[in-house]
């Protein structure tokens, strides 16, 4: 990819990123979703914590065989469980080298990270939705 691209994309991603914070609501479809976001408290006691396994794909899976997610599982049931797996497997993804938190544009609507052109379509309807609004105004 050339650096005029990247340079593009990035411009692209800021600006949505600001774009959403100021138009969020509960209809919109591409929102800033942030990246395995979960309460890390109880879990920060080990940090080297790591609830991972390689597959056979030599690819990290959740270890099931985990002590505290067993406990978690075993404590609050498959749905806390489940969203706590999630959440991990998020965060390993998208930093697993410091496991903090990273926002990304998602497509709510779909459940999946917003393309490149979408979100230019998001951003153009908005900015045009909010320019008529000022016309009226005046």
């Amino acid at each position: 990819m050339s650096s005029e691209y990247e340079c593009l994309v990035e411009c692209i991603f800021v600006f949505g990123m600001q774009s959403l914070r100021n138009v969020q609501s509960k209809r919109a479809i591409l929102e800033i979703k942030r990246m395995g976001e979960v309460d890390q408290k109880p879990f920060r006691d080990d940090p080297n914590w790591h609830p991972f396994k390689i597959d056979q794909k030599l690819q990290e899976i959740i270890d099931e065989d985990d002590k505290k997610l067993k406990e978690l599982r075993k404590e609050w049931g498959e749905d806390a469980y489940n969203a706590i797996a999630k959440a991990l497997l998020e965060l390993n993804e998208y930093n697993p080298s410091g496991r903090y938190v990273v926002p990304e544009l998602w497509n709510f609507k779909e459940g999946r990270k917003a393309c490149l052109k979408e979100v230019i379509q998001y951003i153009t309807k908005q900015w045009k939705t909010n320019k008529r609004k000022r016309r009226v105004m005046t």
